[in-house]
């Protein structure tokens, strides 16, 4: 169970944001078999990760409850992009992502024995899937994430923070403490982290549905934050439709992705819609 707390300085800054990164390792996860895949949501194309060059990436995400945080770097809101988030990922100091790779309890070989080295390798991977895969869909998938953070503002100004986090996920509530209310998390691990000034992110996600991911952490600078499935995600085609037309080659109307329904590289994406504590690291 992690508790954040809404302390005087920190509980008035939770807020939303989205995380172009965090998608592609989930769906990367999901992919090869590391986590069920969200029901209505497109597939990453098993034969087209096996084209991509991206051995050590998925040698790192073999993990099933532990994910580099330096792979995810956190969000600056709702108009994250994944240019901003790569680049904070070539700067990570060499010396986290030593400690982070050491963390992990898989063996990826000797290729990351110079950490600089490997984390410049892993955001060129995290790249390729990117551009590959992910970016030509990006549209339709950021709507969704973008619609849920709309609906929940929406009720967060009519109902206030409790209302906003009711039904946001079961794993996820507002409780009442002597000292402070918390957003709690159901989790594994154990934790009270009062919130400071850098508060609390919200990240709704398509691939994530099953459970929450929790990311506490205490240095300074990193931002605690916990993922959950976004409304609507487990109907992105319906959600993603624009005006109806007839689908070229290859294509599915109305949803992300190729006549298969997988997230493949030229794939055409869907019309916009009409409407629009384990730190460093991610506790699984």
């Amino acid at each position: 169970m992690i508790e954040f707390m809404l302390t005087p300085s920190g509980g008035h800054r939770v807020r939303f944001a989205i995380s172009p990164l965090d998608e592609v390792l989930a769906a990367l996860q999901a992919a090869i078999g590391l986590r069920d895949h969200p029901p209505g949501v497109p597939r990453l194309a098993v034969d087209a990760l096996g084209a991509l060059p991206i051995a050590e990436l998925l040698s790192v995400l073999g993990d099933p409850r532990y994910v580099c945080e330096f792979l995810s770097p956190p969000t600056t809101g709702y108009d994250t992009t994944a240019a901003a988030q790569l680049a904070e990922v070539r700067r990570t100091p060499a010396a986290q992502v030593r400690t982070e790779l050491d963390a992990l309890n898989v063996d990826v070989g000797g290729w990351c024995s110079d950490p600089g080295r490997a984390r410049d390798l892993l955001a060129d991977q995290l790249e390729t899937v990117w551009t590959e895969l992910m970016a030509p869909h990006w549209p339709a998938l950021r709507d969704v994430l973008h619609a849920d953070i709309r609906y929940r503002s929406g009720r967060w100004a009519a109902g206030g923070l409790d209302a906003a986090v009711a039904g946001l996920h079961p794993d996820v509530r507002m409780t009442e403490r002597a000292d402070a209310d918390a957003v709690v998390v159901r989790n594994p691990a154990r934790a009270r982290v009062p919130l400071d000034r850098r508060g609390l992110l919200l990240v709704p996600s398509v691939f994530t549905w099953q459970r929450t991911s929790v990311i506490a952490v205490a240095a300074v600078g990193d931002l605690p934050r916990t993922r959950y499935r976004g409304t609507g995600c487990g109907a992105v085609g319906r959600h993603a439709a624009g005006p109806r037309r007839r689908p070229h080659q290859g294509e599915t109307a109305g949803r992300p992705g190729g006549a298969d329904g997988h997230l493949r590289p030229g794939a055409v994406a869907a019309p916009r819609p009409q409407h629009r504590l384990r730190a460093p690291g991610r506790l699984a």
